[in-house]
């Protein structure tokens, strides 16, 4: 019923804990596949792992390639994995249970961006950072991602820009696309206080292993990254949830206001430098 997809590549210390915490599902998986981008700085040992399939690189491919390996799983529900992401026992049930009540694409954590902005500056993120009781429509996830395989034809439309986003943009373009061609919405199931086994990461990791020197989304330039794609998905006519709810889709900004975007990415990145240069 379920394939799983897990990578490897700056933290394959992570992969036990992980599979330990999959293979406690009260819906297991009956596939899972480790796609490992190839890291001279850490090696790994794939014979560890030879009861699943293993796909390996001989360089890095980023942030993208592991989609494509998605398309080889067979079966009708798929789940795609970062590597700092422990999920509670019922997050699949948790995820099949939603299903039933909309059709989209689920994740871990999801982002809420504010009306009209063309930076990647968001008004609200739920999940385990801030527990949704009920069901949130968002406008992007991440950290995991849990789909029907049907949806993934779509994932590889408009990917001529791909290239030039090694290490970002997967999250916004999967649910940009989806919506923009399948017209599918996207949510993080129900992440109530009270049951964390629900949950699709485990708080207690999330916030030890998704905040180390590996993690891509606090790189100096991380926001940079993210908010040019961004960019060029608004462009492309990708509205934002709180402009759909307020119906205010007049403020789509129809270009970036390049001032604003890299006065706002100056900050962060010199944010970014001072809080490294404290913790050396």
């Amino acid at each position: 019923m379920i394939s799983v997809i897990l990578t490897v590549y700056g933290r394959p210390e992570n992969l036990d804990l992980q599979l330990e915490y999959i293979k406690k599902q009260t819906v297991k998986p009956d596939e899972i596949i480790i796609v490992v981008d190839k890291n001279p700085s850490k090696p790994f040992d794939s014979s560890k792992y030879s009861e699943h399939q293993i796909i390996e690189f001989s360089k890095n491919i980023g942030v993208w390639a592991r989609f494509s390996i998605a398309l080889l799983a067979k079966n009708k529900y798929v789940c795609v994995f970062d590597d700092d992401t422990i999920p509670g026992e019922r997050w699949f049930e948790n995820c099949i249970d939603t299903l039933k009540t909309v059709d989209g694409l689920l994740g871990t954590v999801g982002v809420k961006f504010k009306s009209g902005s063309a930076d990647y500056d968001y008004e609200d993120r739920v999940g385990w950072p801030n527990p949704n009781k009920e069901t949130q429509k968002v406008d992007i996830v991440g950290h995991s991602w849990f789909f029907k395989r049907e949806i993934l034809e779509s994932f590889w439309k408009n990917t001529q820009y791909h290239h030039l986003f090694k290490k970002s943009g997967e999250d916004m373009h999967f649910s940009y696309i989806i919506k923009k061609e399948l017209n599918i919405n996207t949510f993080v199931p129900p992440h109530p206080n009270d049951d964390t086994t629900l949950w699709g990461s485990l708080p207690e990791y999330a916030q030890k292993l998704g905040s180390d020197s590996n993690a891509l989304s606090l790189e100096t330039l991380s926001n940079l990254r993210m908010s040019k794609y961004l960019n060029k998905i608004r462009k492309d006519g990708f509205v934002f949830q709180s402009e759909i709810e307020s119906e205010g889709q007049n403020n789509v900004p129809k270009k970036l206001n390049k001032l604003k975007f890299y006065t706002n990415n100056i900050l962060f990145i010199l944010k970014s430098l001072i809080k490294k240069i404290i913790k050396f």
